[in-house]
């Protein structure tokens, strides 16, 4: 019989960890979005920072560059079809932390 184990560390997010340096990408609100969306950032190092927001096959949709550490993003979704997409933080051309955005127009 064949035994695995795993490890791992879990825990919140605080003021203190945000603050202290640590990569970080909030959830989008509102979520679902109809016109905008608004995610939060913070980043150890700004090194070429964008946030790209791209469908369901991974085709980039937009690209914000980012130039401060620590900001927010306002995503127009207005004109985009209803669906789920991806918003990744990128930094020095790597990508760091992804989540998911749906569009849904009332």
């Amino acid at each position: 019989m064949l035994f695995r184990s795993f490890h791992y560390n879990a825990g919140g997010v605080g003021v203190n960890e945000i603050s202290g340096g640590m990569k970080f990408l909030s959830n989008a609100y509102p979520n679902p979005a109809d016109n905008s969306s608004s995610v939060s950032y913070n980043l150890p190092s700004v090194s070429n920072a964008q946030l790209i927001l791209s469908n369901m096959l991974g085709s980039e949709l937009k690209r914000f560059h980012l130039t401060e550490k620590t900001g927010s993003v306002d995503l127009p979704v207005s004109t985009l079809p209803e669906g789920v997409y991806y918003y990744t933080l990128m930094n020095d051309g790597k990508p760091l932390i992804s989540k998911r955005l749906m569009v849904s127009h009332n």
